[in-house]
């Protein structure tokens, strides 16, 4: 491939899309649907390694390749641009992928903690060799890498080699301002309509095994004051989180890890979030919605799984619940969280600014003139 990719040449205008392991995600997921709606002179393709996904953009009409055939393997070569969320095998078969290619990464999320793979705990000679291997391979052969902020770009420059982060925003942000580019509509798939308040517990990944966020005994007396309520607690985990949960006993605690691939169409109808160290609050706040920050393991976290960049009682604008008992205060006064006071109001908004120049739902737009720019 590498060889063919200086022998066959290029397609000018034909942009080639894809997600990590094939599924339809994240920016270049909204970037696309963006593209799709757009009179473009633009030849774009989505590729996927997801026959399911494959048969049902076929049937939708979608323009869409089959990685492994031969027209999939054509399109890489043939593609002027390929748009990634993480890694260069998003839209190709391989972590890297040398040779005549230009690849933009769109990128997945705002840097809050070192990323896995440069600060694991407790290296030994061999995983730190192992680490800056990985780190090539995030490198590898990046047009730019997108991002929100300046300070957002700083931070990615000690995880990804290269020198242009062009401060465009987030594609999969635009679905808060437009709801056109919803695929899935969530609100009415999980009925949220039927309830009067709708919170969202979505916490992020933890390298190593940590004590359970929710003792039964806060569930219980959780779940009795949402029947009261009329309130829905809903919670997803990240994907690759193993927790031993069983939700079922409960009415109004619902787990949609596995009913909500896209995190982003939800986002939207969700009143207020519940999250601990994950990346979700920064675009969140784009709502002018309340965050209830939950530590209740952030020293065992920092100690052995992630270091932090910044302070996280500095980073994030608060509210912060350090136990269940707090988080069940917090949850209590949920008419109060609904309306943010004065002094709330401009700690959000500075930290909405501070990670999000733009704050217009244009993301798209910036990225297309992006790419008509450097054709």
């Amino acid at each position: 491939m590498s060889i063919f990719s200086y022998i066959i040449p290029k397609n000018k205008n034909q942009i080639l899309l894809g997600s990590r392991d094939g599924k339809f995600a994240d920016n270049t997921k909204y970037f696309f649907l963006y593209l799709m709606k757009k009179q473009t002179p633009l030849a774009f393709f989505w590729i996927t390694k997801d026959k399911e996904l494959y048969k049902k953009f076929q049937n939708l009409g979608f323009p869409v390749v089959y990685m492994y055939s031969i027209k999939g393997f054509l399109s890489i070569l043939r593609s002027n641009f390929i748009l990634v969320n993480q890694l260069v095998n998003d839209a190709s078969f391989f972590l890297m992928l040398p040779g005549k290619f230009k690849i933009l990464n769109l990128w997945h999320g705002t840097p809050f903690k070192r990323v896995t793979i440069f600060d694991m705990k407790h290296q030994n000679f061999f995983e730190h060799s192992i680490k800056k291997l990985v780190k090539r391979i995030y490198s590898q052969h990046f047009y730019g890498v997108i991002t929100t902020c300046k300070l957002g770009a700083t931070r990615l420059k000690e995880a990804i080699s290269i020198n242009q982060f062009p401060i465009l925003g987030y594609p999969r942000n635009d679905v808060f301002f437009n709801s056109d580019l919803l695929f899935e509509n969530y609100a009415s798939k999980l009925n949220l309509k039927f309830f009067s308040k709708v919170f969202l517990y979505c916490p992020t990944l933890r390298d190593a095994k940590s004590k359970k966020p929710f003792s039964d005994n806060f569930l219980f007396n959780l779940n009795e004051y949402l029947v009261k309520n009329n309130i829905i607690f809903l919670i997803k985990w990240h994907t690759y989180e193993k927790n031993s949960y069983n939700m079922k006993k409960y009415s109004n605690i619902l787990d949609v890890t596995h009913d909500v691939q896209d995190l982003q169409e939800l986002l939207p109808f969700i009143d207020i979030l519940i999250t601990d160290y994950s990346s979700v609050s920064y675009d969140f706040v784009l709502l002018d919605r309340p965050v209830i920050y939950y530590s209740y393991d952030l020293d065992d976290y920092v100690k052995f799984s992630r270091n932090l960049y910044e302070n996280y009682y500095e980073e994030f604008p608060g509210p912060f619940a350090k136990n269940e008992s707090e988080l069940f205060d917090m949850i209590l006064s949920v008419n109060h969280l609904s309306k943010l006071d004065k002094i709330d109001i401009m700690k959000y908004n500075e930290f909405k600014k501070k990670f999000n120049v733009y704050t217009d739902g244009n993301s798209c737009n910036r990225v297309y003139d992006f790419i008509i720019d450097n054709l």
